[in-house]
């Protein structure tokens, strides 16, 4: 893929060929269809390197569902697309100046970071740890430590820099370099309220459920 010329730089297109590589040599991320995930970038309203660097945007709900119930309401998912009409399971969001400032090594741990968010089926829902904290699990320091084998393990396999040499250039560089740089963009995801009907339709699983059967009752 050529991503760009000294005229101009897809970033987010760059950042999809370093996932890509990513997965392909991390064997728990092997099942992933980086086809199926849009990779987007977000301006922050500062610049301060505290505060969120990317973020994961799940497209269906617990196990893949298309429908679920939440906050008193049945909701679906939007259908969302990329610009090839292609239907994504996934958003992964970088942030804006704290993400193109960070370090080489702390933007291949950010990126990792957000790929071992996605589910192992690969089915449009995040990998879920038991109990409440289900995002990242009993011990957010035992995540950042499985996030950090896997990145250093990629670091490790030598891969080719012409795909990953432009994550060394900040900001500042980015925009010296290249007289264009591009980022891709997707709506703000908003979930669809739905009725009961439609929402057993698309998930009967809902039907089961003590919560939708007390909504019911009402």
């Amino acid at each position: 893929m050529r991503l760009g010329t000294l005229k101009s730089f897809n970033y987010t297109d760059a950042l999809r060929v370093v996932c890509r590589d990513i997965c392909a040599k991390t064997p728990i991320f092997q099942k992933y269809d980086l086809a199926r995930v849009g990779f987007a970038f977000k301006t922050t309203r500062n610049a301060k390197s505290t505060g969120e660097l990317a973020s994961l945007t799940p497209l269906l709900f617990e196990e893949g569902a298309l429908a679920t119930f939440r906050r008193k309401n049945f909701w679906k998912a939007p259908n969302v697309v990329d610009a090839d009409g292609r239907k994504l399971l996934y958003i992964l969001t970088v942030c804006g100046s704290r993400f193109l400032n960070l370090s080489v090594g702390d933007k291949i741990q950010t990126l990792t970071h957000e790929l071992y968010h996605i589910a192992p089926e690969f089915n449009g829902d995040v990998r879920r740890f038991p109990g409440k904290k289900y995002a990242h699990g009993s011990s957010r320091k035992k995540f950042d430590a499985v996030v950090a084998k896997y990145a250093e393990t990629w670091l490790a396999s030598e891969p080719n820099r012409e795909i990953w040499a432009f994550l060394e250039l900040n900001e500042e560089e980015l925009i010296r370099r290249y007289q264009k740089v591009k980022f891709s963009k997707f709506p703000r995801v908003k979930l669809i309220k739905i009725d009961r009907e439609e929402a057993l339709r698309l998930n009967p699983a809902l039907a089961e459920s003590p919560s939708t059967q007390a909504k019911r009752k009402k």
